[in-house]
């Protein structure tokens, strides 16, 4: 994060193609970025103190359970929007 941000703040806009790099910043705002925060966000730690094995297990397989059955529906249904518009422009 740091290193991206150093590059964005030390390069030259001028050397690069505004409308390839507006649709780099589409690409990934539609399909890195879900997934991104889907899968950090679903790794979140939210045990408290004097849990027992068996609850955390339980909530382990909640969280894993969500995760994988958010990311494909979030994924594919941003991956269909981007090929939408993707043919709809030319």
């Amino acid at each position: 994060m740091v290193g991206t941000f150093l590059a964005g703040a030390t390069v030259n806009s001028h050397w690069f193609n505004q409308e390839k790099m507006d649709l780099l910043r589409h690409h990934v705002l539609l399909v890195i970025m879900p997934v991104f925060f889907l899968s950090t966000g679903l790794r979140t730690n939210w045990e408290m103190g004097g849990t027992t094995h068996q609850q955390r297990d339980l909530h382990r397989a909640i969280a894993d359970g969500a995760r994988r059955h958010l990311t494909v529906p979030v994924v594919s249904s941003k991956l269909a929007r981007m090929k939408e518009l993707i043919f709809r422009s030319k």
